[in-house]
């Protein structure tokens, strides 16, 4: 009887099992690869499991979606990232909708902005002051299905909808976005099983979590400065970033109490504190590219359930209807001068462009889904794709591609490959006129 181990050697079937499991570890590149042979994809890969977050099956379909999020379009949904992408729309719908969505997309967020923060060290070596900037926007909704909608005020009226913090730090006119926290209303968290919180105290939680969010070193956090507007005037919020070592520049609300009085009175009744004129470029620079501020300040003052800060009233005409706005700012860096002070809080607008750049360009405002759990998943990966996008990675798609433009590659790279088969020369022919059959009346 012939023995087969005589034949074969044992190291042969040590080979094999390598090989297979070669296969099983690396199924989702070679998917890829066999689907469409883009390198952008098979990089995207690479980088998703680098963040050895995500499980194997999901890698090919985060892949795609971040991909899709990362061209310059007017709306990012499923749709047009499964024409992109050459696979059905069903896939992206299955990955948000997963129980772990939210969890993965958070944690890719935070290993995105990760590597962008590789440079911190040396911005703040050069003297950068890097600024992590507060603020919420809002997302309409419309429907009675939809979960998590609310109604919110937004100035000029109400919006319905849903609204989300998001922390923006600013490295040197480079945002980079850390995280962000959607708001739950108390019908969606009694429906969820959740504790209602206010914005203001998940604002302070997180707060209290960025020291150990991996995202920055001890050191680091001493130079980074908060920027909030007043809508975050809360003792909480102030204590929580003196408590991590932090400093902070914010608008305060005129009924705030400082040395005992409020802020508004405090200013009446100390008129022998003297104006200064502080003018400030803005903007791109020309005629007209200064702003004038008319300032009076005190140094040292107890802002109440906080503690000592720099106090400023600031005036601006505002240009066209002449009216004065008035500020009242505060910073818990003393060693800050009247005008970085007020530089430091003109930033602030950055996130309001950053804000109005991504619901354009990036798909912040196009999930349509009823469960909130894929919109909040879809908006985690939103920022992680701006992430990438901006990061300048050799090989990926570069910033401001449009996706007519991607198209046109993608399709550009398909006729070089099929021109390098045999007949491919006849087989381009084809293509192109069932295409331009496609589109003729018949």
């Amino acid at each position: 009887m012939l023995r087969l181990d005589k034949l074969v050697p044992p190291s042969f079937y040590l080979i094999l099992v390598s090989l297979f499991l070669h296969i099983g570890i690396y199924a989702h590149t070679l998917d890829l690869l066999l689907i469409g042979g883009h390198e952008m994809l098979t990089l995207l890969v690479k980088i998703l499991s680098d963040f050895a977050v995500l499980p194997n099956p999901v890698l090919p379909a985060m892949a795609r979606y971040l991909l899709a999020l990362m061209l310059t379009d007017s709306r990012h949904e499923a749709r047009m990232a499964a024409k992109i992408t050459g696979c059905h729309e069903s896939q992206f719908s299955r990955l948000l909708n997963r129980p772990d969505a939210m969890k993965i997309a958070k944690i890719s967020l935070n290993r995105a902005a990760r590597r962008r923060l590789a440079v911190l060290d040396k911005l703040i070596a050069h003297g950068k002051q890097p600024l992590l900037i507060v603020d919420a926007t809002l997302i309409g909704r419309r429907g009675k299905k939809i979960q998590n909608c609310g109604r919110y005020n937004h100035g000029k009226g109400h919006v319905r909808g849903h609204k989300f913090t998001n922390f923006l730090l600013l490295l040197d006119d480079v945002a980079i976005p850390l995280g962000t926290l959607a708001h739950y209303t108390r019908d969606y968290c009694e429906e969820q099983g959740l504790d209602y919180k206010t914005e203001a105290q998940m604002v302070k939680d997180w707060i209290h979590w960025f020291p150990s969010s991996g995202l920055v070193t001890k050191d680091q956090i001493k130079h980074i400065h908060f920027v909030f507007d007043s809508g975050y005037d809360v003792k909480a919020i102030q204590c929580a970033v003196n408590r991590i070592g932090s400093h902070f520049t914010m608008s305060i609300k005129t009924n705030r109490i400082v040395d005992g009085i409020n802020v508004k009175e405090y200013f009446r009744r100390h008129r022998h504190l003297p104006w200064q004129t502080i003018r400030i470029k803005s903007g791109s620079g020309g005629k007209g590219s200064r702003r004038t501020y008319r300032t009076r300040h005190q140094a040292r003052v107890k802002l109440k359930g906080c503690g000592l800060v720099t106090l400023i009233c600031s005036e601006m005409k505002r240009k066209g209807n002449g009216q004065i706005v008035r500020k009242y700012l505060v910073s818990s860096d003393h060693s800050l001068s009247v005008r970085e002070v007020i530089e430091i809080y003109k930033k602030r607008w950055a996130v309001e462009s950053w804000h109005k750049e991504m619901k354009q360009n990036h798909g912040y405002r196009d999930a349509r889904y009823a469960r909130f759990g894929a919109i909040e998943a879809h908006v985690n990966l939103c920022l992680t794709a701006y992430n990438l996008v901006n990061e300048g990675i050799s090989g990926l798609v570069r910033k401001g591609v449009t996706v007519r433009e991607y198209m046109v590659a993608s399709e550009n790279e398909k006729s070089a490959q099929t021109i390098n088969l045999f007949g491919g020369k006849a087989r381009l022919k084809q293509q192109a006129t069932a295409a331009m059959e496609k589109i003729k009346v018949a």
